[in-house]
Order: structure tokens, then C-alpha cells, then sequence
């Protein structure tokens, strides 16, 4: 389902829904933020990576500083070009978001980084390579809140970055 698909009440449910992860961010735990976004996708409550990604006020709270500025870099040039920042939603790996559950696993942290893996399975379809139904997270501590720093994953055992797709776009 595409943005046009929900309602206002649903939408704005959404927003409050990942604007609070920041917060609950704040308390400690670096998987807060990921987790937030992962339950409003299992749920089915529309796009799954979309409002998480293009929403500016929710990336801002979501995003490390650097990764924020990098995107809207990509974006402005997107924009000038009139085509998309991004042809994948990284958040589910896919063209067409399908999540039914996730776990998420700490595999590094330290006092101002953590690196989680988030597992993905499918409601409709299994994936080709099952490192395909992984996606990482790079997370930073950054004013009192883990914020996200890059997305990594890959799809037909090739690997991908976000960090890396938007650095691609903007010629750094």
C-alpha cells in the first residue's frame, strides 16, 4: 500500500508512532529506534520504509546528523533530475515491503555505537538467499539519542549501503 492508500487518522498514527522512537531512544537501548519502525511494518500499517525515509522531520529524528545531510544532498539532486532518492525500500531490502515478523540482535555495541541485525520474514514471499532477509544498522549516540547512521544489506548476495547509494548519488 502506497501513502495515497492511508487515511489521515492512520497516517498521523504513524507519524506519532516512529516520532517517539527518539525519545524511547534516549532511555538506553540502541534497538529502540529499529524496533519502532519494524512493528509499524509487521503490522502492515502502509509504507513501510517510505514514511520512515522521506518524511523530513521524522528522518531528522531518526537519522545521525551526517547520514541526514547526505540524504538531503541526494534528494536535492533527485529532485533536479526528477527521479527518486532511492528505486528500493531498504528498510524491508525489497521492491514490494513484506514483512510478517522481524527479530532483531545486537552484533557489536559500544559506548557511542551499535551495529543490529534485523531478520525479515516474509508474509507472502521467502527470500532467494537468506542473507537477503538481513538488514543492519549502523547506530550512533548522538545528543543523548541512537540515531541511525547507515542501513547495509544486500540483495542476490550483492551488498549494499545506504551510506554508500547516497554518497554514489552525490558524486562524494
Amino acid at each position: 500500500m502506497n501513502m495515497v492508500g492511508l487515511s489521515r487518522r492512520t497516517f498521523l498514527a504513524a507519524v506519532a508512532l516512529v516520532s517517539s522512537a527518539p525519545a524511547m531512544a534516549a532511555a538506553g537501548e540502541p534497538d529502540t529506534v529499529v524496533r519502532a519502525i519494524y512493528d509499524r511494518a509487521a503490522q502492515g500499517q502502509g509504507d513501510e520504509g517510505g514514511m520512515f525515509l522521506f518524511d523530513e522531520g521524522v528522518r531528522r529524528r531518526n537519522f545521525s546528523s551526517a547520514l541526514e545531510a547526505l540524504w538531503r544532498k541526494a534528494e536535492a539532486i533527485a529532485e533536479a533530475n526528477d527521479e527518486p532518492v532511492l528505486d528500493f525500500d531498504p528498510v524491508t531490502n525489497s521492491q514490494d515491503p513484506d514483512v510478517k515478523s522481524f527479530t532483531v540482535a545486537s552484533e557489536a555495541r559500544t559506548d557511542a555505537t551499535a551495529l543490529l541485525a534485523v531478520t525479515l520474514t516474509g508474509r507472502f514471499t521467502e527470500r532467494a538467499q537468506a542473507a537477503d532477509a538481513v538488514v543492519r544498522y549502523v547506530l550512533v549516540l548522538e545528543d543523548g539519542s541512537w540515531r541511525i547512521d547507515d542501513l547495509r544489506g544486500s540483495v542476490d548476495g550483492e551488498a549494499w549501503s545506504l551510506r554508500a547509494i547516497l554518497k554514489q548519488r552525490t558524486g562524494e
